[in-house]
């Protein structure tokens, strides 16, 4: 009789230790659905900005080309100093873009993993 009433304590034991198991790898699940869900919208957010920069990029491009043109008519030390403040201005764009490519690019490899 006794090992009868210690059985089944050992029985409802390791019932409630599968439970505790079941419901820590729910708990585990979920939490990577939600990172999974975090980091989907992180590379929809990035890549919007990454468009964003390019669009600003090419509309800056597009608008300035002429005096983007006269850079070449004109040696580095003579340039005007309009011509220099738009390429430092491009320099910045292209910076903010290859950061953001980045920053793009590891969130999608972590998120392929």
């Amino acid at each position: 009789m006794k090992y009868k009433k210690v059985l089944n304590r050992h029985i409802k034991k390791t019932a409630k230790d599968v439970e505790k198991d079941k419901l820590k790898k729910i708990l585990t699940y979920n939490k990577v659905v939600k990172n999974i869900k975090r980091l989907s919208w992180d590379i929809k957010v990035s890549a919007k900005d990454v468009n964003k920069l390019y669009s600003m990029k090419n509309n800056c491009f597009k608008e300035e080309c002429e005096k983007l043109e006269l850079e070449i008519q004109y040696p580095l030390d003579f340039r005007p100093k309009e011509l220099i403040e738009l390429q430092n201005e491009l320099d910045k764009l292209g910076d903010e873009i290859s950061k953001i490519a980045e920053k793009y690019s590891t969130i999608l490899n972590k998120s392929l993993k």
